[in-house]
């Protein structure tokens, strides 16, 4: 899905080295879900699980920052 490499890569290029290691963790559990699941969960189409959910806010708002 074009979108969501486009979520993940304006991630790593503006916002991952900022991540401490506890981010960097949720970042990894992030890559091993499915990308349907993702692109539901960037989208606001399916609840985002608690771990996940600080870091996706972040995710999509430098998304719509570069936009």
């Amino acid at each position: 899905m074009l979108e969501l490499d486009a979520w993940l890569l304006t991630f790593l290029d503006d916002g991952y080295a900022n991540l401490d290691s506890a981010g960097r963790l949720i970042f990894s559990r992030l890559l091993e879900q499915d990308d349907g699941i993702l692109f539901a969960w960037f989208t606001g189409r399916a609840e985002v699980p608690e771990w996940a959910r600080g870091l996706l806010e972040t995710m999509v708002t430098s998304k719509v920052d570069r936009l």
